[in-house]
């Protein structure tokens, strides 16, 4: 099976370990402002790959659905950050998971084939969606940069009020 990206048409064979993300040292490396600089990661989980996000910050959605991870099948529309991805190849009838593989059955999410309007709908939502330039979304940020964000907010609004009351002291 192979990941093909829609915009570029490039593709990579599926396997055990391979990493999506911005940092050249991934295997797919995205250069858009929507990736993480490490992403996602594919895996291999009882003959089935899977995709899982690596705490990325605008995470990955199969056929439109965000999830933490979640297997690939041909025919699978898969989005990184605001890339899309369709997933190609054989359907293989793979072997049940170990019990080790899945350690809670229920937990595992219910995703079914979109059809092609679906498809188009996903694709134009995607088109139209704001990738960040800069600093990004600040709730994507970590704990330490949003304090010292917040911090700085309060120090520039102080630094205001003081300049007015000096200016209205001075007049």
């Amino acid at each position: 099976m192979l990941l093909r990206q829609r915009d570029t048409n490039a593709s990579w064979d599926l396997r055990e370990g391979l990493r999506i993300g911005r940092l050249s040292e991934n295997d797919i490396v995205l250069a858009d402002a929507s990736v993480s600089r490490l992403h996602a990661q594919v895996e291999s989980r009882g003959g089935t790959f899977w995709l899982c996000d690596l705490r990325s910050s605008n995470g990955i959605q199969l056929n439109g659905r965000r999830a933490q991870e979640f297997p690939l099948r041909p025919g699978d529309l898969v989005t990184v950050g605001s890339l899309a991805f369709d997933v190609e190849g054989e359907v293989v009838a793979a072997p049940a998971p170990k019990r080790e593989d899945v350690s809670n059955s229920e937990a595992l999410p219910s995703f079914s084939k979109v059809s092609d309007r679906e498809r188009e709908e996903i694709r134009a939502e995607l088109r139209q969606r704001q990738t960040s330039k800069g600093f990004g979304d600040l709730s994507q940020q970590p704990f330490a940069i949003r304090v010292a964000v917040y911090l700085g907010a309060l120090g520039f609004l102080a630094a205001i009020a003081m300049g007015a009351r000096w200016l209205s002291n001075s007049i």
